[in-house]
């Protein structure tokens, strides 16, 4: 017998604006044994944060059931129930008990011809076979008192076989589709085809801040659910509402706009020599006078059928154009649907990541979610609630996995002219103003601005801090000691290559590292010498900026990478930079750090494995450009427009 496979429908309606109720629907097959979950939950929402709280719930829920179905297990669902029953109880336990009376939840798992169903609340589980409806969980209809120590009361296991439908759905769905008539739909149309009615349905009848979810689940075999097949019911869909609107407009044309739709399923354009075939046009063709005069020659019924051809030609180009038009449309809502389904799934698979603590996939995985969100027609009225539900989502994983926590900042001071870059030296903060060579002394210890100087030198394009002191390079890669004490800048016989990437001074004697613009190599000179290759990078992203502390760290746009004496070194940084993020640490210093000025965001690393420790966001960040700490006192001091901020971290 062939193993049953499935072919899994969803509905979710949710106005989050106008919603009162939290709805989630989860789905995902396990790997190690072939079972797939299905977990379905609804909320009432007394505040805009219970939802929070549900989703954490859910996916602690979801977490429990995968681990079950691991390893093969004849007790895994109820393990599994057991364990759910367990981690609410100690939930409740913190205090955290607003899900309490409220939460309506469906833990559903089938497994080769196995289902087993456990329900709380208010939900319904059904089984449709041979065109009939069996309640195959009960959930006492939501009237008895929810216990916050078994959640889950009861649960039901039983046989499926092929050519069954499974019903997981929230109370309000047979409030506005009968039965009945979800027998006759379910009957009659292909599963996609039949979650879109039921949707279509609830649309028109329900107020808008009622909110929907069910799962609809068939069983067969594999040739039973091919891409083919799916293809056709969905085409059939389509072609329905084309002759519809070609009926209106091109009455007599039926048969062959049903011709034209077969054509346009895969239009694909002749190739024609056009200037040979003009040239024989015009050979063959008589001239203008000559088509005139025959014209006019041709009898009544000549011109009858003459003026007939034309039309005819007129509906075919228009028909032609209705079914390119309507099959255009059909691929792009089949693209994006794709990809709002895609982006979920990475949503759902991230999240499973970070439960399992794997931060590196789990950042990869939002990555490329947000990546693909971002090529999302977003104007796009048809897929805003969608839209909507995923932003919310993308946003609530990204600051799980990135710990993004708000930041506290303190102003130190404004200043009149733009600010490129800040650093410590001898207990005072400098800022500096790179085209005037202007520096803006502030005093730590006194916690107060000094008096600003300038410097007799070339406009510096970079500065770094140093055991000797600050060094600071012009556009020509020349070298230039900062004498603090007198005021000066003493320029130095070496140089590095205008225009580097990041600069970053390290050793004794001291040796100043840039990356070449393309992020072919990295630089290094001394103060003496000019600059030589210290090592090719085989990298054809352009770097961003480079940190040293012994070993060298390299920022680009969608990693850090670490080199230990040239070698590379396992650097698992999971996270996206901006273009002009800057990256920073030192020798003696516990951790790396980078500041992403179009996320708002200031992240610590570690330095040993890349992982993200914490993030930093502010209300008070709107034009970060660069930074340096002191993890001393545990805090950064960051340019954001024209002033410095302070922040602890």
């Amino acid at each position: 017998m062939a193993a049953l496979e499935t072919q899994v429908g969803q509905i979710f309606i949710n106005n989050k604006k106008l919603s009162k109720s939290f709805i989630s629907l989860f789905s995902e097959k396990a790997a190690e044994t072939g079972a797939e979950v299905f977990i379905l939950a609804e909320a009432a929402l007394l505040n805009p944060a219970a939802s929070s709280e549900y989703e954490k719930i859910l996916k602690s829920i979801a977490s429990i059931v995968r681990r079950n179905y691991k390893k093969p297990n004849p007790n895994a669902f109820e393990n599994a129930v057991a364990q759910v029953n367990e981690d609410l109880a100690g939930i409740a336990g913190q205090g955290q008990t607003s899900w309490v009376g409220r939460l309506n939840a469906c833990i559903a798992v089938r497994e080769n011809e196995s289902l087993a169903v456990a329900t709380t609340g208010k939900i319904h589980a059904y089984l449709f076979r041979d065109k009939q409806f069996s309640d195959i969980a009960d959930a006492g209809g939501g009237n008895t008192k929810q216990n916050p120590l078994k959640a889950f009361e009861n649960f039901a296991i039983g046989k499926v076989a092929k050519k069954d439908f499974l019903i997981f759905t929230t109370n309000q769905l047979f409030n506005y589709v009968s039965i009945e008539r979800l027998q006759k739909i379910l009957g009659d149309l292909p599963i996609a085809a039949a979650c879109k009615t039921v949707a279509d349905l609830i649309k028109q009848l329900a107020d808008e801040s009622i909110s929907f979810g069910t799962f609809v689940v068939e069983l067969g075999s594999a040739k039973d659910f091919s891409a083919e097949e799916a293809a056709k019911a969905l085409n059939v869909l389509e072609t329905k509402k084309v002759f519809a609107r070609i009926k209106t407009g091109l009455a007599g044309a039926k048969s062959f706009a049903a011709h034209t739709m077969l054509v346009a399923k895969k239009p694909s354009a002749p190739k024609i020599n056009i200037q040979a075939a003009t040239a024989e046009m015009l050979k063959s063709q008589p001239g203008p006078l000559e088509s005139a005069k025959n014209a006019q020659s041709l009898s009544r019924a000549k011109k009858f059928f003459f003026g007939a051809a034309l039309i005819f030609l007129v509906l075919l180009a228009i028909n032609i154009i209705l079914a390119l038009r309507v099959h255009n449309k059909k691929q792009t809502v089949d693209t994006i649907n794709t990809k709002l389904t895609d982006i979920q799934q990475k949503i759902n698979d991230a999240n499973a990541a970070f439960i399992y603590n794997d931060q590196k996939t789990a950042s990869d995985l939002f990555n490329s979610a947000q990546q693909e969100f971002n090529t999302l027609p977003l104007n796009d009225k048809s897929i805003a609630d969608q839209a909507n539900k995923i932003s919310t989502e993308l946003t609530a994983l990204e600051n799980s996995v990135e710990h993004v926590r708000t930041a506290a900042t303190t102003t130190l001071f404004t200043a009149n002219s733009a600010l490129d870059a800040v650093q410590i030296s001898g207990g005072t903060l400098y800022a500096v103003n790179f085209q005037g060579d202007l520096f803006m002394p502030y005093s730590l210890s006194q916690n107060q601005q000094q008096p600003n100087f300038t410097v007799s030198a070339p406009a510096f394009s970079n500065i770094a801090g140093s055991s000797a002191g600050l060094i600071a390079t012009d556009q020509t890669g020349s070298f230039y000691q900062i004498d603090l004490k007198n005021k000066t800048a003493v320029k130095q016989p070496g140089n590095l290559i205008p225009g580097g990437v990041g600069l970053a001074a390290y050793g004794s004697p001291l040796r100043l590292y840039t990356l070449k613009k393309d992020g072919s190599a990295i630089m290094v000179a001394n103060l003496l010498s000019t600059p030589v290759n210290y090592m090719p990078l085989n990298n054809s992203d352009k770097p961003l900026d480079l940190a040293i502390d012994g070993s060298i760290y390299i920022l680009y746009p969608d990693k850090i990478l670490k080199f230990n004496a040239k070698q590379p070194k396992s650097f698992n940084a999971a996270s996206s930079f901006s273009q002009n993020s800057k990256i920073y640490t030192a020798k003696g210093l516990s951790y790396a750090y980078v500041l992403d000025p179009d996320r708002k965001k200031f992240m610590i690393l570690s330095k040993d494995t890349g992982a993200i420790q914490q993030t930093y966001s502010s209300a008070a960040f709107h034009d970060l450009k660069n930074f340096t700490v002191d993890e001393k006192s545990r805090t950064a001091y960051i340019i954001d427009g024209q002033s410095v901020l302070s922040m602890h971290y």
